[in-house]
């Protein structure tokens, strides 16, 4: 596993030119199956990833997501390892050209959620 220094990093936004969003979704999303709200601010797309419903929440241009599981699998540490593995599982893959730096936290006045961020990986 390459480990990279975030802050040396350039952001790749969700712009459908640095990252199509469709195909990010479709990765993440169980069988590429989801559905998108792009009229509310910011964007929704509901899916299951891993059998976990989720929200995923987006904005247009921006390098950074947050996935907000709408039900709890056995506990929020084990939720959180399922759902980062899933976000972060072609980061050692070489034909691709981003990584996604993924963390769960705790909002104090909301529920818990993971956020994500996509960078481009360093020229080799």
């Amino acid at each position: 596993m390459a480990i990279y220094d975030i802050d040396k990093l350039s952001p790749a936004p969700l712009n459908q030119k640095d990252i199509l969003e469709d195909a990010l979704f479709e990765q993440i999303f169980d069988d590429g199956d989801y559905m998108c709200n792009e009229r509310v601010k910011p964007h929704v797309a509901i899916g299951f990833i891993h059998d976990i419903p989720c929200m995923l929440e987006w904005s247009f241009n921006s390098h950074c997501i947050t996935v907000t599981p709408m039900k709890i699998e056995n506990n929020e540490s084990w939720t959180a390892e399922i759902l980062i593995l899933r976000l972060t599982q072609y980061n050692d893959e070489p034909d691709c050209m981003t990584i996604c730096d993924a963390s769960d936290y705790q909002d104090l006045n909301g529920p818990f959620r993971i956020s994500a961020a996509y960078y481009y990986k360093p020229e080799a």
